[in-house]
């Protein structure tokens, strides 16, 4: 790509999230945390619910597109609506951001109540 190619390209992802950013918390494994604006979406709707030895789980996936110049680690944790969310994976910085994707697992039953019926 061409200078002009690459500073256009950055310059239409920071228009994206000024424009579409939610304000969402970065926690490193150190436990420092900032704030980030990032653009979030459902990858899952609602979630997956899978059994597991300890019962029905329901697990949603997200991904976040940051800004290129942010910093992150696959072991960071998020906060995004108040909940916790575990990276997963991300992608090389492209068009001015980065896209990562996160999880988070949900305990719906225990074993014990999913076989009594709830």
């Amino acid at each position: 790509m061409s200078q002009f190619s690459d500073d256009f390209a950055a310059s239409a992802g920071a228009a994206m999230l000024a424009y579409q950013g939610d304000s969402i918390t970065r926690i490193t494994s150190g436990g420092s945390s900032s704030t980030v604006t990032a653009i979030v979406s459902d990858e899952n709707m609602g979630g997956d619910e899978a059994e597991t030895d300890s019962g029905l789980v329901r697990i949603r996936i997200k991904s976040l597109q940051v800004a290129a110049s942010q910093t992150t680690a696959i072991d960071d944790t998020w906060t995004i609506g108040g909940e916790r969310w575990a990276c997963t994976g991300m992608t090389a910085a492209h068009d001015g951001l980065k896209v990562l994707t996160v999880r988070r697992t949900d305990r719906v039953a225990s074993q014990s109540s999913a076989r009594r019926g709830g």
